[in-house]
């Protein structure tokens, strides 16, 4: 094993923003590379290694700091030299609380990596935060990486802060698509910020890899578009094969069952979007992505033109109309009468964890929801 290159540790390996940055550094050929799960023995965790040859698996639980600094300290050997980065994000969804959304302890966790990394001598932090995390009135989930932030900057330890702003692949996995519209939960004209997690695993790994990018917080945007334009991108896109004509519609009753039943997640995607929502400049993610080496096979970084056509959005068939709008009332009676009925019979003690963990109790239906909507749509197409 080479003292030369340093090993780099990747955090939240399983997810979605880890195993991009995984991805990327085997890409380029990084051979040592660790990466930390709380749980190795998933179904995940062991592909991972079959993925990406000689990758290798480490045990880390963030809310366990003994655990997290023998993880970081695993790539070295005792009276090695050899320097160690780390690659790390933060959640609100920890698996002592039932992954329901806590800020306050995302903000201790987040903090006692930081203090779990200076004591195992890391050598450079890239932290995955996110846009605007300063900003008064940012979400609750949000700000509480910008103390997470300030934790790292104090530390003495060498830093990079990446700042996505919302994900394209999220939106592809929850959006709501058919031959003749796409729906979100925000109004037509507002405007987003969009970042693919490919690139932000591909920045993350050039953070990993560069002195350079040393004490810097990086906005991460590729494009600005409403939901209007996003619809207008893909009747464009599929104008020469289907030639159909693509409108956006607002999900008014997703919109109200999430301030309902799960207020954090209508706070981060409804309210904050509609009062301004991320403000990232997109010129920094195209100084980086103009230097992504030949082994990342692209140059530049993935708008939304761009990752549609990477996922085939432009041939690939759409369900026909859900027609959730003609049911509105129905479901909306519906959900009133369920929850109705769960506080008259369940047990006191479970209506009342319901109630202490209804953002994810709420994000639990709405995928449901979306889930029976989506089969629905494909049996009518």
């Amino acid at each position: 094993m080479s003292d030369e290159r340093p090993a780099v540790v990747v955090f939240g390996a399983t997810g979605n923003q880890g195993s991009n940055v995984i991805k990327h550094l085997h890409a380029a050929g990084w051979a040592d590379i660790y990466a930390v799960t709380r749980d190795v023995t998933t179904e995940r965790a062991q592909q991972l290694p079959a993925v990406f040859p000689g990758l290798k698996m480490l045990s880390g639980d963030l809310e366990d700091k003994e655990s997290l600094i023998a993880a970081m300290r695993g790539p070295r050997v005792p009276g090695s030299k050899r320097k160690v980065n780390v690659f790390f994000m933060s959640t609100p969804c920890l698996h002592s609380t039932g992954y329901a959304v806590d800020a306050d302890r995302e903000v201790l966790t987040g903090c006692s990596l930081i203090d779990a990394a200076k004591e195992a001598g890391i050598d450079h932090m890239v932290f995955s935060s996110v846009a605007n995390c300063d900003r008064t009135g940012a979400p609750s989930y949000h700000a509480s990486k910008h103390h997470i932030e300030l934790k790292l900057k104090k530390s003495a330890l060498p830093y990079t802060i990446l700042r996505p702003v919302s994900f394209l692949e999220i939106w592809a996995r929850l959006g709501q698509f058919s031959s003749v519209s796409i729906s979100g939960m925000t109004k037509g004209s507002v405007r987003q910020a969009w970042v693919a997690l490919d690139d932000v695993g591909a920045c993350a790994a050039l953070a990993l890899q560069h002195n350079k990018y040393k004490h810097q917080t990086l906005d991460l945007c590729s494009d600005q578009l409403s939901g209007d334009q996003m619809a207008a991108a893909l009747t464009q896109l599929r104008a020469a094969t289907t030639g159909e004509k693509i409108v956006y519609k607002c999900a008014w009753f997703m919109r109200l069952f999430m301030m309902l039943f799960a207020k954090s997640i209508y706070e981060e995607k409804v309210a904050f979007q509609e009062e301004g929502g991320f403000s990232a400049d997109c010129s920094t993610l195209q100084t980086m992505a103009d230097t992504y080496p030949p082994e990342f096979k692209r140059h530049g970084p993935l708008t939304f033109e761009k990752f549609l056509i990477r996922y085939d959005f432009e041939t690939k068939p759409l369900p026909a109309e859900s027609g959730w709008g003609k049911n509105f009332v129905y479901l909306l009676a519906f959900l009133g009468a369920a929850i109705g009925l769960l506080a008259a019979v369940v047990p006191e003690e479970v209506w009342a964890d319901i109630k202490r963990r209804w953002a994810f109790y709420g994000l639990a239906a709405l995928f449901a929801v979306a889930v029976i909507n989506k089969l629905l749509s494909m049996v009518r197409g």
